[in-house]
């Protein structure tokens, strides 16, 4: 039996919780640019993205670690 087809959307929820779970690694640039790949694919796939960006939002950190806003503050520019 093959296996199930992938869902886009939850798994660009995963790899945006993962992102945000990393909260802005070493250089908030860097993570900009993944965070830009990640949409851009789950555009591509068709994936809603306002309802997991909010949510994935919500559990993330406010904490402005390096001046170019918090982790929440990033994803809230998406919507």
């Amino acid at each position: 039996m093959s296996p199930a087809p992938a869902d886009p959307a939850a798994e660009f929820r995963a790899e945006l919780i993962r992102w945000a779970a990393r909260d802005q690694g070493n250089d908030t640039r860097d993570e900009l640019l993944r965070l830009r790949d990640l949409v851009e694919q789950a555009r591509t796939a068709g994936v809603d993205l306002a309802p997991i960006v909010a949510e994935v939002a919500e559990l993330s950190s406010t904490e402005d670690r390096y001046g170019m806003g918090s982790t929440r503050d990033l994803l809230l520019r998406l919507l």
